[in-house]
């Protein structure tokens, strides 16, 4: 039982450091958006989406010309003035790391972890928020083959694109979970 165990362990060692792997190369090719409303008021939650929706046609304008996300941020870090003009008043703008959980965006999931996003702030930031890819554009994509062709365009290989839209997604989310809960345990 205890060389059971010790293996176990050992494995499920090896499996969390290839998914911080995986994590981490696709975190370096993308950028998502994050727009957070004023607060839960229907009125709020309808501007949010207001500003998600100008957000995201003003940086595919900017960023329709880059090869890769860090192309994609300079020119959005370069721009920033203009993507808070776009949002509109009383928003916030800033590119930034931030760590977000599992997210299933139904064609696509990416697992929890630290990525570059850039942040619209409506307001307090007391609401619910929006979350998707501005980089590459993946937020616009309709079908799986839109998505695709989107992802290996921006510099993601056939593996990244298969690892965050494989036919395991339900073991995926699963195993990402596991590994949001080991990552609070050991920071």
């Amino acid at each position: 039982m205890r060389k059971f165990l010790m293996v176990f362990l050992c494995a499920a060692a090896l499996w969390a450091v290839w998914a911080q792997a995986a994590q981490a190369a696709v975190a370096d090719k993308v950028i998502r958006l994050h727009v957070v409303a004023n607060s839960d008021s229907e009125a709020d939650q309808a501007y949010k989406l207001q500003v998600r929706d100008r957000v995201l046609a003003q940086v595919s304008r900017l960023t329709e010309a880059a090869d890769s996300s860090a192309a994609a941020a300079e020119l959005i870090e370069e721009n920033l003035a203009l993507i808070g003009q776009a949002a509109g008043e009383n928003c916030a703008v800033q590119m930034e790391k931030k760590t977000f959980t599992t997210r299933d965006y139904g064609i696509f999931a990416l697992p929890a972890g630290s990525y570059t996003a850039l942040t619209v702030t409506v307001g307090e930031g007391a609401g619910q928020n929006w979350w998707c890819v501005v980089f590459p554009p993946l937020c616009q994509s309709a079908t799986e083959e839109e998505f695709t062709a989107a992802a290996a365009q921006a510099g993601l290989t056939e593996g990244e694109i298969a690892f965050i839209t494989g036919g395991e997604r339900e073991s995926v989310v699963f195993k990402f979970k596991t590994l949001e809960i080991i990552s609070k345990i050991f920071g």
